[in-house]
């Protein structure tokens, strides 16, 4: 009742002066709501017959005013049973809306949506519940494209679907065709409109329904276990989507029918984004194992199956370059027949991953690129494919260095997706983030082509200039927060880290903090607000700002994870405090810095035992922590196991290891300090053509500043000299060289201790 009386009331204030709205329809609307709450419906609808009366005699039979009327009447009319009149007033009231919305009036989606949300419930009633489906589905897309959208309209029109749903499984049979095809259609459009949980649930009534049919159909379990499984997997939940491939399978027949090898794989998938890479080999070499047996395999299906093999097999570090066969398999898929061209869809995104695995960005977009042009030729066209492609290729693009053609990619390509796939797909979710990374990336360069053009004056050039940039800002700001509203994805761990560190990026340019506390809201209502993947994002954003240098921002990100998960035995929960430790010791923090290293190690060992390398990066910040702190107390201790184990495969972080002990012992043992400088100077790190970036190199620098202190003390100045020399070489190209080589010479001068 109050609903439809205000949304009288709201309609009444775009078409009715302001006399007319006081004096004739607010009392009247107010009056027949009230009696329509008390059952009297015959008294209620005479009231509004009275409105109407007064508006048409002084506006006419076409008034605005009288929509909201008739909205409110044919509410009273299904409740009274009358569904054959009010039904042609509501197609009365909904082809008079249509129209207003389509000579602009946008005011009227709100209520337009209304109006169909009336005739779902008509619908309903009337048991004609394909039709009641229809006009449920129409609300949703109608008030989900209304601006400013109404939350509450919106969960009206989720829950009047449901309820049609629920009531024509009762009439046709839960897993009957007409019954699939129905939540098919529901899912679909909750999909696309990023209402993920709703689609979730259509999904699982599909396949719970198949699954109590007294003769199961294996083509239509798979089929609808697959689109739940994908749908979970790309929302991150493919820990619960495994579970519900696990509990079908067994189902589909024997292992060697299509059903249940095509159920194989896709557990393989979920193995894959769920990190387990055992498990994924495994579902992976079995699958590959029936495909080789068969007669006539799929050459596309063939090199599929084994390219995803190679991208388990390179994650776990077991293979380090390409096959031989995979030149001939790439060669097969960017060639397809006009037939075979969707089945080659698969493999050139398995192709494309593997070359980004392998450290070729530049490579991967080639293959996406080719993919884009043959999922184009498709006929019918397929919009979910293309949006899919457009979204890889851009974060390819931007991988490889060239920003700017990502942006070329994804703008054209985000509003055809939220077309053909719906806004809050995840395809188009994918294109937000990676246009909003374009923009950001591709910025400086905007700049100076405004530059280049506006040469008249340098007050018109500056303001053209910041005008540009601020543009771009806001654009990828914008795209970030609707990204947040809508159902935004989740493969799996490295496109969230990846998604998380664009967030970041662009809430720093443009100076809005809340983008990262939108998008953990996102996920916190994806989720929940204690959920494992919430806890991730917190500490991949305090990681971002840890790499940024802002270290209370950074220190505030670890502890909100570990406030929201502070299970010891939890690997996130370790790695946490560690980098907490890291950023308060960098904030200055010495005495909080020392009690959280102490309590990361403890996780650590609790968690991995003491030679993995988490325990021993642990040990590490617990180094640098007593440093810091003036705690001398087992230091020598710590550094000596450092450098007695064999788990640390990064020469810089040996090197720096065995300096800090020289420097730590060169007091008592000269000679000692002398073989473990010697030991440091000969691992790889310090050679020219050594692999590193110029984090890694100013690190390297202070290693080797140190170093010089150690040599120094030791009686060789030679060597101190040589490495005083090496430093200065390595922060020459810095942007801030001139503080940094102030830093070294300190530590050149005076030591690391305590």
């Amino acid at each position: 009742m109050t609903r439809c009386a205000a949304l009288v009331l709201t309609g009444l204030a775009v078409g009715c002066p302001g006399e007319c709205r006081a004096d004739i329809v607010a009392p009247p609307l107010e009056e027949a709501a009230a009696l329509r709450a008390e059952g009297r419906f015959d008294e209620a609808l005479d009231t509004l017959r009275t409105a109407s009366r007064e508006i048409k005699a002084a506006e006419g039979e076409d008034a605005p005013g009288l929509l909201p009327i008739n909205d409110l009447a044919a509410e009273i009319l299904i409740d009274r049973g009358d569904l054959m009149t009010a039904a042609a007033l509501l197609e009365k009231t909904i082809l008079a809306r249509e129209q207003l919305v389509a000579a602009g009036g946008a005011e009227q989606a709100v209520a337009l949506g209304a109006s169909f949300l009336s005739l779902a419930r008509l619908e309903t009633t009337a048991k004609r519940l394909p039709a009641a489906l229809a006009a449920g589905q129409r609300a949703l897309l109608i008030l989900d494209g209304a601006s400013p959208r109404d939350a509450a309209a919106l969960t009206r029109a989720e829950t009047a679907l449901q309820t049609a749903t629920e009531e024509f499984d009762e009439m046709v049979g839960a897993g009957s065709d007409a019954s699939i095809e129905a939540r098919n259609e529901v899912a679909a459009v909750l999909t696309s409109l990023g209402m993920i949980q709703e689609a979730i649930a259509q999904r699982q009534k599909i396949l719970v329904g198949l699954m109590q049919q007294r003769e199961v159909d294996a083509t239509a379990v798979f089929q609808a276990t697959e689109r739940l499984s994908r749908l979970m997997m790309v929302n991150g939940r493919a820990e619960e989507a495994i579970q519900v491939v696990e509990t079908t399978l067994p189902t589909l027949g024997a292992a060697t029918t299509p059903q249940a090898i095509a159920a194989q794989r896709l557990l393989g998938e979920l193995y894959l984004a769920a990190g387990k890479l055992a498990l994924a080999e495994a579902s992976f070499a079995h699958v590959l194992d029936a495909v080789q047996k068969d007669a006539k395999p799929s050459p596309f299906v063939l090199a599929s199956d084994r390219l995803r093999s190679l991208l388990v097999a390179l994650r776990q570090g077991t293979v380090t370059r390409l096959p031989d066969w995979f030149e001939a398999a790439q060669k097969l898929l960017v060639r397809p027949g006009s037939g075979d061209m969707t089945a080659a869809m698969p493999g050139l995104v398995l192709a494309a991953t593997v070359k980004q695995e392998t450290g070729d960005p530049a490579g991967a977009a080639e293959l996406l690129g080719r993919g884009l042009t043959l999922a184009n030729a498709i006929k019918p066209p397929d919009g979910g494919l293309i949006a899919e492609f457009s979204g890889r290729l851009a974060a390819a693009q931007i991988a490889a260095g060239d920003a700017a053609k990502a942006r070329k990619t994804a703008e054209p390509a985000l509003p055809a997706a939220d077309r053909s796939v719906g806004p809050g797909s995840a395809q188009a979710g994918f294109l937000r983030v990676a246009l909003a990374d374009a923009l950001a990336r591709s910025e400086a360069k905007v700049e100076a082509k405004v530059e280049a053009k506006v040469e008249a004056k340098v007050e018109a050039k500056s303001e053209a200039k910041s005008e540009a940039k601020s543009e771009a800002k806001s654009a990828a700001a914008a795209l970030v927060t609707t990204a947040c509203g809508r159902g935004l994805p989740r493969p799996d761990d490295t496109w969230e880290a990846m998604a998380t560190g664009i967030c970041d990026r662009v809430a720093a340019a443009d100076g809005v903090s809340e983008l990262r506390e939108q998008y953990l809201a996102a996920r916190a209502r994806q989720f929940g607000a204690n959920h494992a993947h919430v806890v991730s994002a917190c500490g991949l954003f305090g990681a971002a700002r840890l790499a940024a240098g802002d270290w209370a921002a950074a220190a505030d990100f670890f502890q909100r994870a570990l406030d929201l998960d502070s299970n010891d035995e939890s690997p996130e929960t370790a790695a946490n405090l560690v980098l907490l430790a890291r950023a308060c010791q960098a904030a200055g923090e010495p005495t909080r810095a020392l009690e959280t290293a102490q309590r990361g190690l403890a996780a650590w060992e609790k968690v991995a035992g003491a030679d993995h390398l988490g325990t021993l990066d642990a040990v590490d910040a617990l180094v640098s922590a007593k440093l810091q702190a003036g705690d001398a107390e087992g230091i020598t201790e710590l550094l000596e196991r450092l450098c007695a184990t064999d788990a640390i495969d990064d020469p810089s972080r040996r090197a720096a290891h065995l300096v800090r002990l020289a420097d730590l012992t060169v007091a008592q043992d000269k000679h000692r300090a002398l073989d473990l400088l010697r030991k440091a100077l000969q691992l790889p790190c310090w050679q020219d053509g050594f692999d590193r970036g110029a984090a890694a190199s100013q690190r390297l620098a202070f290693t080797a500043a140190l170093a010089a202190h150690a040599a120094t003390a030791a009686g060789d100045s030679t060597t101190a000299t040589q490495l005083l020399q090496r430093a200065r070489r390595l922060v020459m190209e810095s942007e801030d060289s001139t503080a940094l080589l102030q830093r070294i010479e300190r530590v050149a001068a005076r030591g690391g201790r305590p």
